[in-house]
């Protein structure tokens, strides 16, 4: 718990209200850019015994098909949707809360959350950053510069 003492007669909260908001809006985007890079691309593996690395025949004649029909491009390419998709909101003040909202536009990647849900995500996405975790991390990297900004403005440990 923390506690703090402040004359509240010394506090300009005029000057200190958005330097709270813009470090809101700068950790929201700090996010935001962690969501938006994705993992470097991994090697590929081709671990079956059959040519190609493929474990069965089935699995062979099944890609070999679907490459042949279009559902499978060869060589993949990144289009980069997912990163551009990531948004940060404005900060909106609503009462006492202040809140800003990192959100993916399903029009750009309707396949985001398979990829960076980790209650959706096929294990082969497991080095993709979700944003659960990600927020969880800038809430803690956040409260340092709250604090560095409030007793700049007068509020000390008490």
């Amino acid at each position: 718990m923390i506690k703090a003492i402040v004359d509240r007669d010394l506090v300009d909260y005029s000057k200190m209200i958005p330097e709270l908001l813009q470090v809101l809006k700068d950790v929201a985007e700090d996010v935001r850019r962690v969501l938006a890079t994705p993992p470097a691309e991994k090697a590929k593996h081709l671990g079956g015994s059959l040519p190609g690395g493929f474990y069965t025949e089935k699995q062979r004649r099944y890609v070999i098909a679907a490459i042949k029909s279009g559902h499978i491009v060869v060589p993949y390419l990144r289009t980069g949707n997912l990163p551009r998709a990531w948004t940060v909101s404005e900060v909106e003040i609503s009462g006492g809360t202040a809140s800003v909202e990192i959100s993916c536009d399903p029009s750009l990647a309707p396949y985001g959350p398979h990829v960076q849900d980790p209650k959706a995500r096929p294990p082969m996405h497991e080095d993709w950053p979700t944003a659960e975790e990600e927020g969880k991390e800038a809430a803690r990297a956040m409260w340092p510069k709250v604090i560095e900004v409030v007793v700049r403005y007068g509020f000390v440990p008490g």
